[in-house]
């Protein structure tokens, strides 16, 4: 199970543009077009660059995960199968 604990939102979400800073995706096939913000300056890539990486990752591994890392709870629950907080990418 690959993770990528991100600072920010709980995972990928429908729309960040939106007040409340867009729903948050449970499990999000890339098939699926969604809106990323550009964010200006921001050298990590975003997450546009974290769904691609996830998607390199699937080559790899069964389950991929993007979680909101500031709560090891999140983190624990997804290494151990429980329900968690947060997306899992699947290939389509």
């Amino acid at each position: 199970h690959v993770i990528f604990a991100i600072d920010g939102p709980l995972g990928v979400v429908d729309d960040p543009e939106l007040p409340n800073g867009g729903n948050l995706i449970k499990r999000y096939s890339l098939t699926e077009k969604i809106i990323l913000k550009k964010v200006p300056n921001d050298v990590t890539g975003g997450m546009a660059l974290k769904i691609k990486c996830a998607q390199n990752c699937l080559n790899y591994s069964k389950r991929v995960s993007i979680i909101n890392g500031t709560d090891p709870n999140r983190i624990l629950n997804a290494i151990e199968g429980l329900d968690f907080i947060g997306t899992e990418i699947v290939a389509g």
